[in-house]
């Protein structure tokens, strides 16, 4: 028996492939960011995963951790069961070589991977709950039995964690009741790291130049995917009014998904639209871009999925001092934008009275910059940087073994 085990304070154990490569930005952003900041406060992580593309991956990990020691374990996805089997066998593995103090999972299936490798001693290990998996469950149809399956999974390896981290308010009153367990819960939202968000004066007056846009323009910016939840149709017909009744007014879209992808009538908006473009970069160079931006879009469903939703953007939008025009109803989200003032609350296709207020936000908002601003900083460095919860992540992952 190897009694010299290198200790390993923090493994992510991530099955979901779609996270790792298919939607890197929230794999950077919620993932390795996290771990990032944690070893640079005195842990040793390591990430434990399956991956479409082994080269973006390993990149990936490198440029964001600068070349540092951590400890990657990987392989090719192969399909749900595989993938299980094989994570499994690994964490047997890497834990007769290594001694592993915390796993940290996003959803049902890394919880599950870490019984299967030890059933009777397991690695303790830290549950993030990102969503209300019932209500995602049912917006694809899932049938009965498997939703059965799937919340009865869900209740037990919650139960069987350390800890419990949650991504808004409302999701750890809705997990507290779930479980029915007086295991602690932590409110962490879908955070960065803040100082990622400081452009140079001379970074921004480049980017500008580079996109021609003027100190007179205001900038209006979407970031994210143009799937069917973000709410894109609706948001470009918003865009379509808004560019009719006000001047000087440009409006970009940073996403690495494909515009052809949408309705023709959209693509044409797009194509017909000088004031209007789509723009397609890595994340580096969106964050200097979101700095030279006024306000950004956020829309959304009011639905039981959003009630309890943290969405990435709005962490990247106030940290890059950005006023939000969003849907109410999204997690914690829009409560913090009224309680801060910071944004307009709208519906996605709002009423007449309704729009005519959004219009008055949009054409006074060079008034009232600065101020929004400051408040979207000051927001974002309180409660959506990664290290404002590192008190939170000390307690769930204990003493870092880097700093003893």
């Amino acid at each position: 028996m190897n009694t010299d085990k290198k200790n390993l304070d923090i493994l992510a154990v991530i099955l979901d492939v779609g996270l790792t490569i298919d939607n890197s930005s929230v794999f950077q952003s919620q993932v390795l960011d996290n771990l990032n900041s944690l070893r640079r406060n005195g842990y040793s992580v390591g990430i434990l995963c399956v991956y479409h593309d082994k080269k973006r991956l390993i990149d990936l990990v490198n440029k964001y951790f600068e070349n540092a020691e951590v400890k990657l374990f990987y392989q090719k996805d192969k399909g749900l069961v595989k993938n299980l089997f094989f994570i499994s066998r690994k964490l047997r593995q890497i834990q007769s070589e290594i001694k592993i103090s915390n796993a940290y999972v996003r959803g049902i299936w890394g919880a599950l991977s870490i019984l299967m490798a030890n059933p009777f001693l397991p690695i303790q290990y830290i549950y993030d709950v990102r969503g209300d998996l019932e209500s995602e469950m049912k917006s694809i149809n899932t049938n009965r039995f498997k939703l059965r399956i799937y919340l009865f999974l869900e209740k037990m390896l919650i139960s069987k964690s350390r800890y419990v981290s949650v991504v808004s308010s409302k999701l750890k009153k809705l997990v507290s009741k779930k479980i029915n367990h007086n295991k602690e819960i932590f409110v962490i939202p879908s955070c960065v790291i803040f100082e990622n968000f400081r452009i140079s004066q001379n970074e921004k007056e480049s980017v500008k130049k580079e996109l021609n846009i003027s100190e007179e323009d205001l900038v209006i910016l979407y970031s994210g995917g143009l799937s069917h939840y973000q709410k894109v149709p609706e948001m470009l017909n918003l865009w379509k009014k808004i560019d009719k009744d006000l001047a000087g007014l440009k409006f970009l879209i940073l996403s690495n998904s494909d515009p052809h992808s949408l309705p023709y009538s959209l693509s044409e908006t797009i194509k017909n639209n000088p004031s209007l473009r789509v723009l397609s970069f890595e994340r580096e160079k969106i964050l200097k871009i979101l700095s030279i931006a006024d306000i950004a879009f956020l829309l959304r469903d009011n639905n039981e999925i959003n009630r309890y939703a943290s969405p990435v953007k709005f962490a990247e939008y106030i940290s890059s001092g950005l006023g939000i025009i969003s849907s109410p109803g999204i997690g914690d989200v829009s409560e913090n934008i009224e309680k801060n003032k910071i944004g307009y609350l709208t519906s996605p296709i709002p009423e007449e009275a309704e729009y005519f207020k959004l219009l008055d936000f949009i054409k006074n908002f060079k008034v009232i910059k600065k101020t929004v601003s400051d408040n979207s900083k000051k927001l974002a460095k309180s409660n959506y940087d990664w290290n404002s919860h590192l008190e939170k992540q000390k307690k769930m992952f204990g003493k870092p073994s880097l700093n003893s």
